[in-house]
């Protein structure tokens, strides 16, 4: 695998004004992705690094204990993100609190979290964000059933989809059928499609990043021989060095590709 690459771009995209840079030529640092790239990199050994995250994340973090997104609005995942990165070090816990509180407020009625601090709109990515705040009642409600999830709609990004399933993986949900259901989605060069509708068809384009969410699955299941194929896929079709792309249509090389790629080598390494 292509590890040793990989975390010298991520040292290579940390701005020199703080946080890790959202694409290559982007010149602006992406929170939620500096968040959750902390625990794959101690997971590498890259402690500093990780640690010199973290401590702008600090200076980034709003009063009321949110973190923004690129567009500036406070963003319920990606405080989660934050929350998760910050968990993995010493020293955050104040921090930590402030987030969660926050994390709290933005739950609706039906348990669902928020997008952002303007809509009462809720979206399935969320999921994770649940998971994080250790909200197991409401990560249940994503469950698929028993295949697709009828929440999940008619059509929707496979990343989304993977970070669902990430979250129901992490707390012990039973996922198996929705796996190896995802594995007929795969398209014929390798890689994941950008687009799914509801029974797991492709709806266009193709994704490295959805890619590396389900290898990152699949290994942590044990199926680490799919996991490979994957990966392969994602080297030989949208890396350059240790540049993931977004995928074989889009060049832009992004952070948050190697935050999956760098999280499915620390299972099959």
């Amino acid at each position: 695998m292509k590890t040793t690459e990989v975390l010298q771009w991520v040292r290579g995209h940390v701005l020199p004004s703080g946080g890790l840079e959202a694409w290559n030529g982007a010149q602006v640092a992406y929170p939620e992705v500096t968040g959750y790239i902390i625990p794959s990199l101690v997971a590498h050994g890259e402690h500093d690094t990780a640690v010199e995250l973290a401590d702008w994340l600090v200076s980034q973090q709003n009063v009321n204990g949110s973190w923004s997104g690129l567009d500036e609005k406070w963003h319920t995942f990606d405080t989660s993100a934050i929350v998760q990165g910050l968990m993995e070090l010493n020293g955050y816990d104040e921090r930590i609190q402030r987030a969660l509180k926050w994390l709290y407020s933005m739950r609706r009625e039906d348990g669902f979290l928020r997008k952002d601090q303007r809509s009462e709109m809720t979206e399935l990515y969320l999921c994770r964000a649940s998971w994080i705040i250790g909200d197991m009642a409401t990560v249940a409600k994503y469950a698929p059933t028993p295949e697709w999830g009828h929440q999940w709609g008619q059509r929707n990004r496979a990343h989304y989809i993977a970070y669902a399933l990430e979250g129901l993986q992490a707390m012990g949900f039973d996922i198996d059928a929705a796996l190896k259901a995802s594995m007929n989605a795969v398209k014929r060069n390798g890689l994941m499609p950008f687009w799914l509708r509801n029974g797991w068809l492709d709806d266009g384009d193709d994704d490295a990043v959805a890619t590396l969410q389900f290898a990152l699955l699949y290994a942590r299941r044990g199926w680490k021989s799919d996991a490979a194929r994957l990966v392969d896929a994602v080297e030989s079709k949208c890396m350059s060095g240790g540049a993931v792309w977004q995928g074989t249509a889009d060049k832009r090389e992004l952070s948050w590709g190697a935050k999956y790629y760098l999280d499915v080598a620390a299972v099959l390494e």
